[in-house]
């Protein structure tokens, strides 16, 4: 095989990029063939040489500049009779070393829980079947399927996708899910973030569903090239390591100078050299603060405590000390100054608006709405398995029963279906036939055409602008009438005055099609729709930890914070 790793693979044909990896899309590999590029290329991981072995962690305990010099003090103490400093000082340093290797031993265990739940898992095509293997036994040519919800395991070029987004928030830092394409690209010196037709190990499926073919694993990989500068940086002390460091070198200093100064000023007086020695070296050990790197030390357990209980994982002491030094954290609103919960709050339809959690007895009303919005969705309810509560139990999370996988804005609508009654699978399952234009920045709405019972029906969500443009008509008491110029209207201004309460506002519409539409042209079908709703979403402000920066921030305050990011989103 020639050589894997190029820069310009994107630009190849499906067939050439085929060929290259000699690679079948209707077969994939053989175990045969698997085997014996595992021997050529390895494995897929990406070698974690941060890991440090029970004995190493003990080790750094005393690598400390001042520990050193503490031990050197116990060596002269024990030299001159001295053994109730001796033991006074080994008492300290043992103490020292104790503190910080149990937080240190917990923090590498609780990683390593960490990653082993997280092992993943890859679906491939081998001998002309799917398999399920470990990601680590990939290599290049291999086919892998991927749906909503997957991490990517490898580099690979894509050869075929479905309304695919993927999350490269992890490689390029691009916040915004990437729409990605299977036809090459003419363009030449590309960013990783402009390579439509490329997948990256470490990234996320938001939507859809792809099959790619492996074109590099483990270090070849572009998340294993920053691993490897990672793993080649120097380390480098914190603010606190420095000056202690600092202050346990002027101390030898200076108690060098005080020794020979008092040595040579009691010889000078007619005292032995021995007797003036003993005095010099002992009152240079006195100096010395035994208890400066204990304090330190217990300083930072305290600490490290503290940021346990907000759920975070500490790996080594200093790390608290250089986040109390800075001054300034830029940080994303998702998870700081929100909840990272989406959720929908309020629902318009037929002329009133409900309240989702209070209006429970206008459950029935609210089923059409949130029926268009989970036809209209490629997000899943997934539900966790019993080790992964149990870890985040452990670490001081809340249980929970379910995640999402895909975009959460989709995934909230899942969630306010279900609440009504409904159930999304099923809907979805029931239409024999399903045809999708997928959400885009340029349309800014998704749209799905669903057959069942020999009658075909356009479902769309979408910004509320867009569809109210394309309604012709309004639902109400369970038959469309006509939308007047006043109507309209009033349900723009219905738009806004959802907005102006920081939430995140859809609209949703239908149309019966005849019955010969063409489900390749369904962009021509969005016209003379019937509007039969809006969906107000919020993700909720994170009141206390914003009230921690700022105490004079209140809920009302904190939610105009939001009103702007709602109001250019979708």
């Amino acid at each position: 095989m020639e050589e894997l790793k190029e820069d310009r693979i994107y630009q190849l044909s499906i067939s050439k990029v085929l060929n290259k990896f000699k690679s079948n899309p209707e077969q994939g590999l053989s175990e045969k063939e698997v085997n014996s590029r595992r021997q050529q290329y390895g494995t897929n991981e990406i070698p974690d040489q941060s890991s440090t072995s029970i004995f190493g962690l003990l080790l750094d305990q005393f690598k400390d500049f001042m520990v050193l010099v503490l031990i050197g003090a116990v060596v002269i103490s024990g030299f001159l009779g001295q053994m109730d400093d001796v033991i006074a000082i080994m008492a300290i340093i043992i103490l020292n070393a104790v503190m910080g290797f149990v937080q240190e031993y917990r923090a590498e265990r609780s990683l390593q829980a960490l990653k082993e739940l997280t092992a993943p898992k890859a679906l491939v095509l081998r001998n002309g079947q799917q398999q399920e293997v470990a990601t680590a036994e990939l290599v290049p040519g291999d086919i892998v399927y991927l749906k909503s919800g997957d991490k990517i395991p490898a580099d690979g070029r894509l050869i075929a996708s479905t309304s695919l987004e993927v999350d490269e928030a992890a490689l390029t830092g691009e916040s915004i899910s990437v729409a990605k394409e299977v036809k090459p690209i003419t363009e030449e010196d590309l960013s990783l973030g402009d390579r439509k037709n490329m997948l990256y190990m470490g990234t996320t499926v938001v939507k859809g569903k792809a099959k790619l073919v492996v074109t590099a694993t483990g270090l070849e990989t572009e998340m294993g090239q920053i691993a490897n500068m990672l793993q080649e940086s120097e380390e480098r002390a914190t603010p606190l390591q420095k000056k202690l460091d600092h202050l346990g070198k002027w101390l030898v200093y200076l108690c060098l100078v005080a020794c020979a100064a008092i040595v040579a000023l009691g010889v000078a007086q007619g005292e032995s050299v021995y007797n003036m020695f003993l005095a010099g070296v002992s009152l240079a050990v006195a100096a010395i603060p035994e208890g400066l790197p204990a304090i330190v030390t217990l300083s930072l357990a305290i600490g490290v405590q503290r940021m346990i209980k907000r759920q975070a994982i500490v790996r080594k002491l200093p790390a608290v000390e250089t986040l109390g030094c800075a001054t300034t954290i830029c940080s994303d609103k998702t998870g700081t100054l929100t909840m990272n919960q989406m959720e929908v709050k309020k629902i318009y339809v037929a002329g009133q608006s409900y309240d989702l959690n209070s209006n429970l007895n206008s459950l029935a009303i609210l089923k059409e709405p949130l029926k268009i919005a989970a036809i209209c969705n490629n997000a899943q309810i997934k539900h966790k398995c019993r080790e992964v509560e149990s870890l985040e139990s452990e670490l001081g999370g809340q249980k929970e029963s379910m995640e999402i996988l895909g975009d959460p804005t989709e995934g909230a609508l899942l969630l306010a279906a279900q609440k009504v009654g409904l159930k999304p699978a099923r809907l979805r399952s029931e239409l024999s036939k399903r045809w999708e234009v997928p959400f885009d920045s340029e349309r800014k709405r998704m749209s799905v055409i669903g057959a069942k019972d020999g009658e075909a029906t356009l479902y769309l969500k979408g910004a509320p602008d867009i569809v109210l443009e394309r309604c012709s008509y309004y639902w109400s008491e369970g038959e469309r009438k006509s939308l007047n110029k006043r109507k309209l209207n009033r349900l723009k201004a219905k738009n806004e005055q959802l907005s102006s309460q920081a939430l995140r506002v859809l609209a949703v519409a239908k149309r019966s099609l005849p019955s010969n539409f063409d489900h390749r042209s369904l962009e021509d079908y969005e016209e003379e729709l019937v509007f039969v709703g809006l969906i107000g979403m919020i993700d909720p402000p994170n009141i206390t930890e914003m009230q921690k920066a700022t105490p004079l921030i209140t809920r009302k305050r904190a939610q105009s914070l939001l009103f702007l990011r709602h109001r250019l989103s979708y």
